[in-house]
């Protein structure tokens, strides 16, 4: 009788995380932060024929993964986006390897570049309760080659707004924001406007204050 044994051998097995990034909003022309993918082989065996490719020049890569992958170990893929026009904007990385292929859905927004809100934050100081501060005022503006559309404004906190902003701000245009700071009650108070819009960065001021309680007292007669 002869005894025969073996042992089997378990194959690469490639996995990648996460399965999809999504980049938010990005001004037009500037790149992103950097986003990771990571590829790893979990099998007993050596991964091979690996090949990545972007299928959208918007979302662009580095790696330090090469043809080949060790058991055992993982690999990085930075991906980074650089929108050239305004909207929704998606691609796919795909992944090739000796064993299968696999995508990452990739996704982001263009937004128009140059826009600004100044400055970034406001104090009201010492107000009464239940009284009005004198006006501060922001500045919005569009250095962009195109109309910041859709533009609503929000406030947070006891801070109130009016502004002439409308819901649009063309190339090279400005528009104001009054703030004042009404306090319901005494101590130190925050808050923030914020800038939101169709086609630009998403924009806040935060905002600062602090109630006090006051007592009038009738004057002395002379």
């Amino acid at each position: 009788v002869i005894s025969l044994t073996a042992a089997g051998e378990t194959p690469a097995e490639d996995n990648i995380s996460p399965l999809s990034l999504n980049f938010g909003g990005q001004a037009i022309g500037a790149t992103s932060t950097a986003q990771t993918i990571t590829l790893s082989n979990n099998g007993q065996a050596l991964l091979s024929g690996i090949h990545l490719q972007s299928g959208n020049p918007d979302f662009m890569f580095t790696t330090t993964c090469g043809t080949t992958l060790q058991q055992g170990s993982s690999c990085a893929i930075q991906v980074s986006f650089t929108p050239h026009a305004i909207g929704v904007d998606s691609g796919t990385l795909t992944i090739i390897d000796a064993s299968r292929t696999q995508q990452v859905t990739l996704n982001g927004a263009g937004e128009l570049p140059n826009i600004t809100l100044t400055p970034g934050n406001l104090d009201f100081g010492a107000v009464g309760v239940h009284l009005s501060s004198p006006a501060q005022t922001l500045l919005l503006s569009n250095g962009s080659t195109g109309t910041l559309t859709g533009v609503s404004i929000v406030t947070s906190g006891e801070f109130t707004e009016t502004d002439n902003c409308g819901a649009g701000l063309p190339s090279g245009g400005r528009c104001n924001l009054a703030l004042k700071f009404t306090p319901s009650t005494t101590g130190a108070q925050s808050g923030t406007v914020t800038i939101i819009s169709t086609n630009g960065t998403t924009m806040a001021t935060q905002l600062a204050g602090d109630g006090i309680s006051f007592e009038l007292l009738p004057l002395s007669a002379t």
